[in-house]
C-alpha cells in the first residue's frame, strides 16, 4: 500500500462533493468507478474510471469544465 498526502481544504472527487461524501464513501468501500462518459471510447480499451460527476460543479455554465472545477477546488 502507497502512502496517500491530502492537502488543501475542499474535496471533491468520483465519490461525492466535500469531506463528508468522500469519507462515508470510504468508510462503505463505495466504488466510484463508472464507463468514461467524457468523451468517446469507441475503439479504445476504455475501462471504469472515477469521472467527477457535472451535477457537483458550480460556476458561470460558460465556464469550461476544467474553469469550474479549478474555481471550485480554489475555495
Amino acid at each position: 500500500m502507497k502512502a496517500v498526502a491530502v492537502t488543501g481544504i475542499g474535496m471533491l472527487s468520483a465519490l461525492g462533493r466535500g469531506l463528508t461524501a468522500h469519507s462515508e464513501g470510504l468508510r462503505k468501500s463505495a466504488s466510484a468507478l463508472s464507463p468514461l462518459t467524457l468523451f468517446q471510447t469507441e475503439g479504445l480499451d476504455a475501462r471504469p474510471v472515477g469521472e467527477v460527476k457535472d451535477v457537483w460543479l458550480e460556476g458561470r455554465p460558460t465556464d469550461s469544465r476544467s474553469q469550474r472545477l479549478a474555481s471550485m477546488e480554489s475555495r
